[in-house]
Order: C-alpha cells, then sequence, then structure tokens
C-alpha cells in the first residue's frame, strides 16, 4: 500500500512538472555567424572569380551556412589557364574580396 501510495505521488509530480515546463516558451537566442555550421570550402588550385565567389557564398549563407575555411589543394587537368598561385599578389586579392565579401 505505500508502494502504490509513493508512486501516486511520484506520477503526479512528473504530470505536474510536465505541466509547468510546456507552459513555458523556450527563450532561444538569435543565431549568429559564430554559432551557424561552418563548412571547408575546397579551392582547386584556386581556380576561382569573383562572380562566383559571391553567387557560392550566398548560397551558402541561404542554406544556413555561418562561415567557410578555405583549403587550397590540387587543381584540376584541363583548368591550368585559371589557376592562381597559392600566395601570390593574385591569390591575396581573391581571398581579401572573399573575406570582405563574406561580411
Amino acid at each position: 500500500m505505500k508502494r502504490a501510495y509513493s508512486n501516486l505521488i511520484l506520477i503526479l509530480l512528473l504530470t505536474m512538472s510536465g505541466l509547468f515546463c510546456a507552459a513555458q516558451e523556450p527563450n532561444w537566442p538569435e543565431p549568429t555567424q559564430e554559432s551557424k555550421p561552418w563548412t571547408r570550402w575546397w579551392w582547386m588550385e584556386n581556380a576561382v572569380d569573383k562572380e562566383n565567389i559571391k553567387r557560392e557564398l550566398k548560397e551558402m549563407a541561404d542554406a544556413g551556412i555561418g562561415g567557410v575555411e578555405i583549403t587550397s589543394i590540387y587543381g584540376v587537368k584541363g583548368e591550368e589557364d585559371r589557376f592562381i598561385e597559392y600566395l601570390s599578389p593574385g591569390f591575396s586579392e581573391i581571398l581579401k574580396y572573399t573575406i570582405e565579401a563574406s561580411l
């Protein structure tokens, strides 16, 4: 009898706490760029251009991506005329453009 009484009190308490919790709206902070997921952005031999950078940054932002980590890797055969040498003045310029476009 004592155990049934204890179980009844426990069920009552759990039900009441559930009702009180359900009445409160969660107060979530607005997500920031830093709190959204980030992704790695592979730049194949840095064969990128301003028009496509801007478009892709917008697409990623629209998908909920907060930022990117740019990784310069090997190129694609047949695209050699578009390659930008890593750490060259051209690379620095396109990287600066990318940073400013993402803000």
